[in-house]
């Protein structure tokens, strides 16, 4: 895959875990106020949040490592699996 094909890649990973994340935050910002660690689908989304912001992290490293080939493919597959995994439990 060439350098062109990953760097489109990994920006629209970008875009898309920024926009999950911000979905994430919406909601939580008008969910009612939980009583703490009772609320599963409040602590779901505290957790996809950190996933979130873990994989952002993750995406920024092999950014500035200039990542080899298979590295982008793993996180690109791990990427598309915790994105699915989030937006199901986000959609109604």
């Amino acid at each position: 895959m060439s350098d062109g094909v990953n760097d489109r890649r990994l920006r629209e990973a970008r875009r898309r875990l920024l926009a999950a994340k911000a979905e994430i935050k919406a909601e939580m910002h008008g969910y009612p106020r939980p009583i703490t660690a009772c609320d599963a689908q409040y602590n779901r989304l505290a957790d996809d949040r950190r996933l979130l912001a873990s994989l952002l992290l993750r995406l920024e490293a092999l950014e500035r490592e200039a990542a080899a080939p298979a590295e982008l493919e793993d996180f690109l597959d791990a990427y598309s699996a915790a994105l699915a995994a989030t937006r199901s439990a986000i959609s109604p």
